[in-house]
């Protein structure tokens, strides 16, 4: 997988916790929270995999080994529910402290 990708992956997930942690503390809906976080992953990951596809094609048509890079342009589309489920965990975390 691209370093790329690591950076994206880790931005939308950083973006979406501290977003969906700010919300939650303020509207004390940890529901509602969630559903932010959603979004903000679909729509980074989802604006980054277009713009990448845009920009070099090439790159998401070349054979490649192991599981997320056989993934190709679906790679970030795929870490959208991994990231909201990692937030859900840190939101149980920082609400049992």
């Amino acid at each position: 997988m691209l370093p790329t990708f690591f950076v994206i992956i880790l931005f939308s997930f950083l973006v979406s916790t501290l977003t969906s942690m700010r919300i939650w503390k303020k509207k004390s809906n940890k529901r509602v929270a969630l559903l932010v976080s959603l979004m903000i992953n679909t729509l980074i990951l989802s604006l980054a995999t277009a713009v990448l596809y845009q920009v070099d094609v090439q790159t998401f048509h070349k054979q490649t080994q192991g599981f997320f890079g056989s993934l190709g342009i679906f790679v970030l589309g795929f870490f959208i529910p991994i990231n909201t489920l990692l937030t859900f965990y840190i939101l149980e975390i920082v609400k049992n402290k």
